[in-house]
């Protein structure tokens, strides 16, 4: 991830989209500077999803598309 997306807390899964954008999981609340209960979603610019935030009640350690 590049600066300014770094999340408050390790990441644990990774999983790239078809359309290129960039599914989070980890231990995080939240990831450039936006909160975010241990799953996110990155744009293909990096920067985090504003639509997407179903959030997750503890720690994600996988991902699946």
């Amino acid at each position: 991830m590049l600066a300014g997306t770094w999340p408050n807390a390790p990441v644990r899964a990774l999983a790239i989209q078809s359309d290129g954008k960039l599914l989070v999981g980890g231990d995080f609340t939240s990831i450039g500077g936006v909160p975010r209960n241990y799953l996110a979603r990155l744009n293909v610019d990096n920067s985090v999803d504003g639509t997407f935030n179903p959030g997750a009640n503890n720690s994600v350690w996988s991902l699946a598309l």
